[in-house]
């Protein structure tokens, strides 16, 4: 018996591919204050913060370097939801 691809409230919980590499780098994971968001490459990216309801509680687009308030989050598990025009990744973020 094998599940793929399991989501929980619209956010997917296995990929199928675990070896794969992040192409946006998070820091400092976990955090107490801002997420920054550093792509490899310059596209230009939106990102939205997720809470394990699936609910969006904040969205940001730009290129570069790009960051989201965890301040006022309590503290738990959170996922970033990430797309470009060249991929889509899902990061998992700590706020303690």
């Amino acid at each position: 018996f094998y599940v793929d691809d399991v989501k929980y409230a619209g956010i997917p919980l296995g990929t199928g591919n675990e070896g794969a590499t992040n192409r946006v780098r998070v820091y400092p994971n976990p955090t107490s204050q801002l997420w920054t968001f550093a792509a490899d490459d310059r596209q230009s990216a939106y990102i939205e913060l997720v809470d394990l309801n699936g609910r969006i509680l904040d969205r940001v687009t730009g290129s570069g370097t790009l960051t989201l308030d965890a301040s006022g989050l309590a503290s738990g598990v959170y996922f970033a939801r990430i797309r470009s025009d060249e991929h889509s990744e899902l990061i998992r973020l700590v706020k303690n």
